[in-house]
């Protein structure tokens, strides 16, 4: 059975982190790193928090950031 991108795109927001781990990882390894993608690894972050997000937060940097996305970005660094 295929699994469309989106339905394994919305794995970010399950609540096991290790499914979201491995949604990461899979969106990483096959370069889907674009901002939409980013985008809802924001939304977990902002759901799960940077502590409970992934297991190595600092992953979130691997998935690209537009313009729309900054604030954000810098908002946390200020944080």
């Amino acid at each position: 059975m295929k699994v469309s991108e989106g339905a394994i795109s919305n794995g970010l927001m399950h609540d096991n982190v290790i499914v979201r781990e491995e949604v990461a990882s899979y969106l990483t390894r096959t370069r889907q790193v674009q901002p939409d993608m980013a985008r809802k690894v924001i939304q977990a972050v902002d759901q799960f928090g940077w502590k409970d997000v992934l297991r190595w937060s600092h992953r979130v940097s691997e998935f690209q950031l537009d313009d729309e996305l900054m604030p954000w970005a810098v908002e946390q660094i200020h944080r």
